[in-house]
Order: C-alpha cells, then structure tokens, then sequence
C-alpha cells in the first residue's frame, strides 16, 4: 500500500465517519416525535416495553461486533432508483401515520427506514449484508 493510497483510505474513512454521523442526526430530527414515542414507552417500568433500550444496546452491540464488509459493495452514493422509490413509499408511509397519529405504525415503519436509506445509497448488496 503506498503513502497516497494509504491517505486516500484515511479520508474515505474520515468521510465515512462524518456521513454516518450526519444521516444519524438527520434520522434523529426527522423522526424525533416518534423516537420520543419510544423513548415514553421504554421508560415506563410497569409495561411490557420497558427492555427497548437493552434490545437496542444489544443490537448496536452485534452491528459493532460484526462490521459490515463493503468490499463487494458498489460505490458509495450511487443513487438506485427503485430503492429511492422504496425509501420514499416507507418515508409516505412513515408521514401518513404521523399526521393520522397512529404511533405503532410509526414505530413499525421506523427502522425500516434505514435499511431503505443503505439500499437507496449503497444497493442491495449493502441491505443483504446488513441482514446477515
């Protein structure tokens, strides 16, 4: 690996970071009533949703645990038209709900929304891979 490629995978790396971080806050923003929702249910001890954060510890564990490999995956931000049209459906969908306020829905379609985001940005061989 020479110095330039070397530097040139830093900064992918680097772009990478930001990126991940900047769609997570966007995510955030942009569906905060409905993580509110969730974040009111989890922290009521007498119902039965009170272990939500522990699933979601333990999921953002295993996705930590076992990086995604996207070497196999096109490059980044090819935008795919039919998974854009399939992360707009679930947004529609998403924002249906929210204006009908049916939560559960809401709450239904949510994580749905990332893995349409991956599929949109990096095709479906980053939404399998995320799957597995």
């Amino acid at each position: 690996m020479t110095l330039v490629t070397a530097a040139r995978s830093q900064q992918q790396r680097q772009f990478s970071l930001i990126a991940i971080l900047l769609l997570g806050a966007g995510y955030v923003a942009g569906f905060y009533p409905t993580l509110l929702s969730l974040h009111a249910r989890w922290s009521e001890f007498d119902e039965s949703y009170s272990h939500g954060y522990l699933v979601l510890a333990t999921a953002l564990f295993l996705v930590y645990d076992k990086p995604i490999s996207m070497s196999g995956i096109a490059t980044p931000f090819v935008i795919r038209a039919m998974n854009v049209l399939t992360l707009a459906l679930a947004s529609m969908i998403w924002l249906f709900f929210y204006l009908a306020g049916i939560t559960v829905i809401q709450q239904l379609v949510l994580p749905f929304l990332p893995w349409c985001f991956a599929g949109a940005v990096w095709g479906r061989e980053a939404q399998r891979a995320a799957l597995v």
